[in-house]
């Protein structure tokens, strides 16, 4: 496939979010000459690694450009965040990652376009989160798209509401022709109402999609003496997974829980901070041991990365670590573990950052994954991996990269 078919592929392939998003940058340009505060900022980026799995072994390069631009008007603001990457080989893939205009009131606002809402108070893990794109990490950067409100009411309670149409939206790119009634039942719905009690940052939430999501949550906060202690959970009512051929599905209506909880704390001293965050996860849409012994005897002979969509976890029980350590803002170095405690898998974090000079960064970064890959979650990931033409880092057995950042 030429440039040309690549270019017309992506603009086809992402059009309905496109026209979204560009019909708020129409509208919004209309009222740039009224701006009362324009903000641009982001980095530029090169980097390159290697990454191996399975005695496959794959080295890239890339360079990728983050940007964010915020227009503030009296009574509404406009945001997006966007990201160009580039390959070694040519290849470009453009995310608009955020989008949106709010408009604000003294009642509340309301947001319309690609978004992100905080929610659940979970770092690594969120089981109240139904809404993004990806619900079970905060590191998601992509918002979903549809709108938004917020009300704040007495006793500084605020009710918020939002839509989404990212599920509709996936489901018409893909489908020929889709009906009406077959998109509306793509579109998910989400409330919110929270608030705090003295020190205690609560929140109560419900999400639904008609067949797929029924999920109501609640999530709690705490600043205790420094520690920051959290606990979040979730009954989700519709079970909507599909399991691998040889292994029962489950009925529509098998509730399954979702639960977890952290502590983070963070220490200050002259020149330096050291911060420690531990968080575990209840997976209930996961495998006990006996399906997930069964998931792996029913696995062909030469399975491909497409096993991976017969369940979003291998595993109900996770633990995620992570230790940071800041020296005079200079020097940053991070190390992280995500566990599957069922299977003894997992992958390690190694990062450290040097900044060379103002907006300035050089990085390094390393991981490694181990478990039996006959066995193991994050062993068979790292089996599929070496299917790819490139390795991803997240996946690999181990990858080691460089980069340098420039902030502006």
């Amino acid at each position: 496939m030429g440039i040309w078919e690549k270019i017309g592929a992506l603009i086809y392939n992402t059009a309905p979010r496109l026209v979204i998003c560009m019909t708020i940058m129409v509208i919004t340009s209309a009222l740039s000459l009224q701006a009362l505060e324009m903000e641009t900022y982001g980095s530029l980026q090169l980097d390159s690694g290697i990454a191996e799995s399975a005695g496959t072994a794959s080295a890239a390069a890339e360079g990728s450009i983050d940007a964010n631009h915020r227009l503030s008007l009296s009574d509404s603001e406009f945001y997006i965040h966007h990201e160009a990457e580039a390959g070694y080989a040519g290849d470009v893939e453009y995310t608009i990652h955020e989008a949106y205009l709010v408009l604000l009131r003294n009642w509340g606002n309301l947001t319309f376009g690609r978004q992100r809402i905080p929610w659940g108070t979970g770092i690594f893990f969120s089981p109240t989160d139904a809404l993004h794109p990806a619900s079970l990490t905060g590191e998601a950067e992509t918002g979903f798209d549809g709108l938004s409100g917020t009300v704040l009411l007495p006793a500084g309670i605020t009710l918020a509401g939002a839509v989404s149409l990212s599920p509709a939206l996936d489901y018409a790119e893909a489908a020929s022709g889709p009906s009406a009634e077959e998109l509306g039942e793509r579109i998910r719905g989400a409330l919110s109402v929270s608030g705090y009690a003295g020190t205690l940052d609560w929140r109560t939430t419900m999400v639904y999609q008609w067949e797929q999501v029924f999920r109501p949550g609640i999530s709690l906060s705490a600043d205790l003496s420094g520690f920051i202690i959290s606990l979040e959970g979730a009954l989700e009512l519709h079970n909507s997974l599909v399991y691998i051929t040889g292994m029962e599905t489950p009925e529509l209506w098998d509730p399954y829980p979702l639960a977890g909880g952290g502590i983070e704390k963070t220490w200050f001293g002259m020149s330096d901070t050291f911060t420690v965050i531990a968080e575990y996860l209840y997976d209930g849409r996961g495998y006990t041991e006996e399906q997930a012994d069964s998931f792996f005897s029913a696995l062909p002979a030469d399975p491909g990365p497409e096993v991976l969509a017969y369940s979003p976890a291998l595993g109900r029980h996770y633990l995620n670590v992570s230790i940071e350590y800041n020296h005079d803002e200079k020097i940053t170095t991070e190390h992280g573990i995500l566990l599957n405690l069922q299977d003894t898998s997992g992958t390690v974090f190694h990062g450290l950052t040097y900044a060379i000079g103002s907006g300035v960064d050089f990085r390094l970064e390393g991981s490694w994954s181990f478990g039996d890959e006959d066995e193991s979650e994050f062993g068979l990931y790292s089996q599929l991996a070496a299917q790819y033409e490139e390795i991803p880092d997240e996946l690999a057995e181990y990858a080691i990269s460089a980069s340098v950042e420039v902030h502006f």
